[in-house]
């Protein structure tokens, strides 16, 4: 699923970088950059959080996904300097203390669906902050987009191919909930996500914008 989510994506990309005129010329340092973004955080954060889909229930995994606002905050406080402040801090335990509510122990299976959910978040918010720290977010939302998709799809497809995971025999039903789900991921909440990340002065800003506004 991680491999067909970027792969399916990159012919569109490509096509939308072209006709908006961009250049595919990366700056220099630029290509280092997207493959820690791609491989560090976006392949292992997706392929963590579909993994422990197979040990726990999707609802629950999910949940405990969110817990990056958490990660991400602590980051921009040591990185950025940002202030949290009483109220964001106060919603951020509170919504932690929630989605604790949800570690269920129930068995060795049970454990490793929870270790691969709360670690997905963790690449999840290492995939927010270094997207801000890096200056990649200055970049075209669809040229960072392709490029993320042809790494994300490079790693997961090899990595599927050596481990021989990776498996084209879908039905016509699961083909198009797939590329269903790569138009919807892969291009649209990729791009919009970084098209909010560069309006706001640091990823805090994504989960609190109205916070920011009455602390201002």
């Amino acid at each position: 699923m991680v491999f067909f989510r970027s792969a399916l994506a990159i012919p569109l990309l490509f096509q939308l970088v072209r006709r908006r005129g961009v250049p595919f010329a990366l700056e220099a340092g630029e290509l280092r950059k997207i493959i820690i973004l791609g491989t560090a955080g976006m392949t292992m954060a997706t392929a963590l959080l579909y993994g422990s889909y197979r040990h726990i229930p999707v609802g629950i995994a999910t949940a405990l996904h969110f817990t990056y606002p958490l990660l991400v905050s602590i980051g921009c406080f040591f990185l950025f300097r940002e202030r949290i402040g009483f109220i964001k801090g106060a919603a951020l335990i509170l919504g932690t203390l929630g989605i604790l509510f949800f570690l269920d122990a129930g068995g060795t299976a049970r454990l490793t669906g929870i270790a691969m959910a709360l670690l997905s978040g963790v690449c999840y918010a290492f995939y927010v902050v270094y997207l801000s720290w890096s200056g990649l977010e200055n970049c075209d939302p669809f040229k960072l987009a392709f490029y993320l998709s042809v790494v994300i799809a490079a790693i997961s497809g090899l990595y599927g191919w050596v481990t021989g995971t990776l498996s084209c025999s879908l039905t016509p039903l699961a083909w198009l909930c797939t590329i269903g789900v790569s138009l919807c991921i892969s291009v649209a909440a990729q791009t919009l996500f970084q098209l909010g990340s560069g309006s706001s002065a640091h990823p805090q800003r994504q989960f609190f914008p109205y916070w920011n506004r009455l602390q201002a």
